[in-house]
């Protein structure tokens, strides 16, 4: 499983015109900065719910556009 946090904090810095830190992430997302740090590091074994629900929230996007399973193909 993969994340695309880096892609959407990009995404958003541009949006908005300025620098978002994981620090800044964490603090207008309520997920803990540790948390945050360890998904931008690709060190996620498992997504929990809230977590994924409060970044979905501040990155005003779907589950699927915040993590994917590498390698899976669509039928």
């Amino acid at each position: 499983m993969k994340n695309r946090l880096f892609e959407l904090i990009q995404e958003k810095q541009q949006q908005e015109r300025r620098i978002i830190s994981a620090s800044d992430v964490a603090r207008e997302s309520g997920v803990h900065r540790f948390t945050i740090n360890n998904w931008l590091k690709g060190d996620i074994s498992r997504v929990d719910e809230v977590t994924a629900i409060k970044l979905c929230q501040y990155f005003k996007c779907d589950l699927s556009e915040l993590v994917y399973i590498e390698g899976l193909k669509e039928s």
